[in-house]
């Protein structure tokens, strides 16, 4: 039989990737951070806008290399969730990285 109780679901070896888009405020972030053991990458700082009881391990890199090099931390690899905000920050701060690897 195919129908299947929530119970009865098993998710556990499976990956997920998640977008959430929606207006400031709105809780995306603190939605994420409740995702098991995050690593969040703060490229907007905005850390200070999400609750102290919801804050996790945190990344505050001012440039993509930073960003990579924390990626070789303990903590990072030590995390179940990698949490990126935000996403157009993050392009902002690859535009200068990429121009460096091919100035084309």
């Amino acid at each position: 039989m195919a129908v299947k109780k929530p119970a009865e679901l098993d998710f556990s070896n499976k990956k997920f990737m998640v977008i959430i888009s929606g207006q400031p405020g709105l809780g995306k972030t603190t939605l994420a951070l409740s995702s098991p053991n995050p690593f969040l990458f703060d490229t907007d700082n905005g850390t200070a806008r999400v609750k102290a009881e919801h804050r996790c391990t945190t990344s505050t890199t001012a440039s993509y290399e930073e960003l990579l090099e924390d990626m070789g931390s303990e903590e990072y690899k030590a995390a179940e969730t990698i949490v990126i905000d935000t996403g157009g920050t993050l392009v902002q701060l690859m535009k200068a990285w990429a121009r460096k690897q091919d100035a084309k």
